[in-house]
């Protein structure tokens, strides 16, 4: 994100906080703001005025961010949360004005690899506020978010002042973070019921610069509060979400908290459709099988075989690597995200230097960047509908298009942290071993009052099981080319275009595992996914783990 400063310090309405009001767009320009979203914990606030519309909007600009809170969400009881969940974040804590009333409301999302619960003992009836605790750094920090109606009366401010104490008070916490829309413009502070509140508290206001605009006036009424300011290094005031007449601009800030590892990984690619398969299958005929079975060990000759058939993929095949993200959505593309990066360059460019001209280049690129982004979006919905009437897709893939269509989100993106001992697990790692030793445990049945059943011994035996190379072909030629591969990334499509050169090495190695009774190693491994019993996805005993097909 562009137009960040770095923290001014408390805000104590007076021209002394103007040195400590630096601009951030040195930072911004080079790579310290990149690094700074990959290693510290990042936070958002905007008073976004109806949050339906712009979920896409919010998702391709803020997808970078840890913590998104939004103030007049104008959501009720007519919209469910499933229908403003964003991806890779926690089902969103909010709270409506009332069940069929509109305006207001707050909302807030966490990423999901973040420990995170809801403090509602802190929000005070009549306020619109959500509380929420975050376990950073095995440090407690309550994050609050408020919004403030306009010309809000003195029992609503001494509410809003009793929510804040209770936090300041909570000896549990080490940290507070207070942010939102509080309508109480500290440019004229003389009178400021938030300033008030901060100095009774001992608590600094970090933002200096003006945050919502009108045609005639501009305001700081977005704030950010914290207990401790070398928490919040660095803040600021970013661009605005939409070319409007009257808007608010989000304010931003990194928390001085190591952030956790993002989940990305690696993966080949096979660019089937310009593979040459007439190749492909000309090196295998020239593999000496032979030789390999001369190893006598079926773990090695299945490995060989594997090796084998990858290394022809490879030199026939054209491939890439490309790195895989969970917090991708499907249709956010490169050019889109510098497009972004583009238009925040020009609003700090705009901010830094205050020209007619600098600002016109500014809205025109934000406005492109609205414009494709709802038509990525729409692209991306018409290549779903159109895919619909492919008549080949599996009853599993047609169903996954409608939900997607439809804006159904699967319940759980992935395995979600697990908990134990009141601790999150995130590393992936862990997570394994905490499952593996889940399911081990379950194999320990006390049956020390059983009652063994009487068993008659069979009085046959099955003494030999040959396969011939015909049935191995049978099957290669009836294997579903869309199934994903295994752990051993052969996919179906290079078993099924090589029949007649793979049917003679893969059942010799048939027969030979039938014959030495040794199941290969490599067999018993398998790409799993979860499934969820219940809606406590954090416990181990909740999660049942399914082969994927």
């Amino acid at each position: 994100m562009g137009g960040i400063e770095t923290n001014p310090g408390p805000h104590p309405l007076s021209d002394d906080n103007d040195d400590h009001n630096v601009s951030f767009e040195s930072v911004s320009e080079s790579n310290s703001i990149r690094e700074m979203f990959s290693t510290s914990i990042s936070f958002l606030h905007l008073n976004v005025q109806s949050l339906l519309p712009k979920l896409d909007l919010i998702l391709a600009e803020y997808e970078d961010f840890d913590i998104l809170s939004f103030s007049e969400t104008w959501l009720n009881g007519n919209n469910s949360s499933d229908s403003v969940e964003l991806l890779n974040y926690q089902k969103p804590f909010r709270k409506d004005r009332g069940p069929m009333k509109s305006g207001g409301g707050v909302i807030v999302y966490v990423k999901e690899n973040i420990q995170s619960k809801r403090r509602d003992d802190l929000e005070v009836p009549g306020v619109e506020v959500i509380w929420i605790q975050l376990k950073l750094n095995n440090k407690n920090v309550l994050y609050g978010t408020f919004y403030v109606p306009p010309k809000s009366n003195n029992e609503i401010w001494t509410k809003i002042e009793s929510s804040i104490e209770s936090a300041v008070n909570d000896v549990k916490c080490d940290r507070i973070i207070v942010t939102g829309d509080f309508n109480d413009n500290l440019l004229n502070g003389a009178n400021s019921k938030i300033h008030n509140i901060c100095t009774n508290y001992s608590l600094e206001q970090l933002i200096g610069d003006p945050t919502h605009f009108t045609e005639q006036s501009s305001s700081l009424i977005d704030l950010i509060i914290t207990d401790n300011s070398d928490f919040v290094p660095y803040c600021g005031v970013g661009p605005p979400l939409l070319d409007q007449i009257r808007y608010h601009c989000p304010v931003m800030g990194f928390i001085n908290a190591q952030k956790p590892a993002c989940l990305s990984f690696k993966r080949k690619i096979w660019l089937y459709k310009q593979g040459d398969f007439d190749e492909y299958r000309r090196i295998l005929t020239k593999t000496n099988w032979d030789r390999i079975f001369s190893l006598n060990d079926v773990d090695k000759i299945n490995s060989e075989i594997s090796n084998r058939i990858l290394d022809a993929a490879e030199i026939s095949i054209p491939n890439r690597i490309v790195t895989i993200r969970k917090t991708d959505p499907a249709w956010l593309n490169n050019d889109l995200r510098k497009l972004i990066r583009k238009k925040n360059r020009l609003h700090s460019k705009a901010k830094r230097f205050n020209r007619s001209a600098d600002w016109n280049k500014f809205k025109q690129i934000r406005n492109k960047v609205t414009t494709l982004i709802r038509q990525a979006r729409e692209q991306y919905q018409n290549n779903l509908i159109q895919k619909l009437s492919n008549s080949s897709l599996s009853a599993r893939t047609w169903w996954k298009t409608c939900n997607q269509i439809s804006g159904i989100k699967p319940s759980h993106s992935g395995i979600p942290p697990l908990l134990k001992d009141d601790n999150l697990i995130f590393n992936d790692i862990d997570k394994a071993n905490e499952f593996n030793n889940f399911f081990a445990m379950q194999t320990n049945i006390d049956d020390t009052e059983a009652v063994i059943p009487d068993l008659t011994v069979p009085d046959y035996t099955l003494s030999d099981i040959t396969l011939k190379d015909s049935e191995v072909e049978d099957v290669l030629k009836i294997l579903n080319p869309n199934k994903a591969s295994g752990p051993d990334l052969i996919s179906p499509i290079l078993l099924k275009e090589a029949v007649s050169q793979l049917k003679f090495p893969l059942c010799k190695l048939f027969n030979l595992s039938l014959s030495k009774a040794i199941f290969p190693a490599d067999w018993k491994k398998a790409n799993v996914t979860p499934v969820f019993k219940s809606n406590n996805s954090n416990e181990v005993e909740h999660i049942f783990i399914l082969e994927k097909d």
